[in-house]
Formats: C-alpha cells, structure tokens, sequence
C-alpha cells in the first residue's frame, strides 16, 4: 500500500487540476461608441464593451479580431492586442478603431444620398471574436457582437 501511496497522490492531483480548467466564457455586453477625434484626413472611433470575467482565476486576452459594416457593406477589419482581467473583475474595455476618409469614399454615395434624404444616421455592425487564456494554458474563442445608429449631427 506504502509503494501505491505517491501513484495515488498523484492521480488524485492530476484530477483536481483538471477539474480547475473549466474556464468560463467572460459575459460582454456592448455598451457605447464614441467619436474621440477628429481631423482632417480620419476619425476615431471607441465602441465600449463591459465585460466580467465570471472565474475563480485570472484570465488574459490574446488578440481581438473584429469587422465592421455600415449599411450592411463591410467597411473595416483588424485586431486589437490583448489585455488581462483578475478574478470575478468588471470593467469596461475601450476597442479603438481608426477611419480613414479615404475608406469613406466608397460608401460616399450612400452617405450623400442620406443627407439629401435628410437621414442623420448610418447603420452599424460590430462583429468579432476574443482568444481567451488562463493561466494554466486553456484557450477559448468568444464571439461578440454590436449594432445600432451612427448620429451625424
């Protein structure tokens, strides 16, 4: 039995580690965007997401990759690096994104005729997915998603 001891021991702990892999997915929730800047030749553009992170441990963000559309074209794409939450942490995560005028250009039409058409807005879609890790090495993609109105004025 003494010679059967560690094997055990160490069965037992194999166990325990691998029932504290399950990682659960954060809850995001999309909050708000918001124009920072403004200039000549591109805009800046915040959309803010809250999310909690529901685990007993810390878990990191690898990369964010996202697309955008207005009125349903797609407009943008890109990755935002990654950051960190503690344990059970809430905060409101700041994904910035950067317009170029010259992408404007193709859906300028659209934008003009909405102003003839005195139509303030212009529709938008916030598509992507996060890699999430904990600090043991589990990984997992999470889907999040954002849509509504862009005011003009």
């Amino acid at each position: 039995m003494k010679r059967h001891l560690p094997v055990i021991l160490l069965l037992f702990l194999m166990i325990l580690a691998c029932s504290c892999t399950n990682i659960k997915a954060p809850n995001t929730s999309f909050s708000k965007y918001e124009i920072t800047q403004i200039g000549l030749t591109k805009a800046d553009i915040a959309f803010l997401f809250d999310i909690e992170n529901p685990n007993n441990i810390p878990i990191g963000f690898k990369d964010i990759n996202y697309t955008i559309e207005l009125d349903g074209k797609g407009f943008l794409s890109g990755t935002y690096e990654g950051f960190s939450m503690q344990a059970k942490e809430k905060k409101c995560v700041s994904i910035p994104v950067e317009v170029n005028y010259s992408l404007l250009l193709a859906g300028a039409a659209n934008v003009v005729k909405k102003f003839i058409m005195k139509d303030d807005s212009i529709k938008y879609k916030l598509e992507g997915q996060a890699s999430i890790v904990d600090n043991v090495g589990f990984s997992a993609r999470v889907p999040f998603n954002a849509d509504g109105e862009i005011k003009f004025f």
